[in-house]
């Protein structure tokens, strides 16, 4: 099925005395100018947008059809086979940086809608096979994941 040509999302102002961000306007105006001519990326998803991006790896990647349906077979590719995660298990390499921890932890949340993903399908081995490579990838003991993220990993595969 083809994917619609619009988008149509309600835009609430942005703060109490009804104006927008200068932020949320240049976001919209990206989006309207674009008119779906080149894919539009965000690495740090917009709360406004939310239910029109799909988790690609690092990245979100918008699309005019609301709750965007997860491509497990490209998010996969990504995390499993595209994507080096050199320095995050190695102890003798000193994780200091904020960004660092950023990327990680952005990282941890995509393995993780990975193993929901495959949970979800019925495929708790392979649900299980994702958490096992997350932990072995980027390390709790190095880099802690988001308040309640490390309980839902815990939990998510039976």
């Amino acid at each position: 099925a083809a994917l619609p040509d619009s988008l149509s999302i309600s835009v609430p102002p942005s703060v109490p005395d009804g104006m927008l961000l200068v932020g949320d306007r240049v976001i919209l105006g990206m989006i309207e100018e674009n008119r779906w001519r080149r894919p539009i990326y965000f690495t740090i998803p917009p709360a406004r947008l939310r239910d029109h991006l799909r988790l690609e790896g690092l990245v979100w990647l918008l699309v005019p059809e609301e709750e965007a349906a997860l491509n497990g077979e490209l998010l996969g590719r990504n995390l499993l086979d595209r994507y080096y995660y050199r320095g995050y298990a190695d102890p003798s390499v000193t994780i200091h940086s904020n960004y660092t921890r950023g990327v990680a932890r952005n990282l941890q949340i995509a393995f993780y809608y990975l193993a929901a993903h495959e949970n979800e399908r019925g495929n708790v081995e392979a649900c299980r096979e994702v958490i096992q490579e997350l932990r072995e990838t980027i390390p709790f003991d190095r880099i802690e994941p988001q308040p309640g993220l490390r309980e839902a990993i815990d939990d998510l595969c039976p």
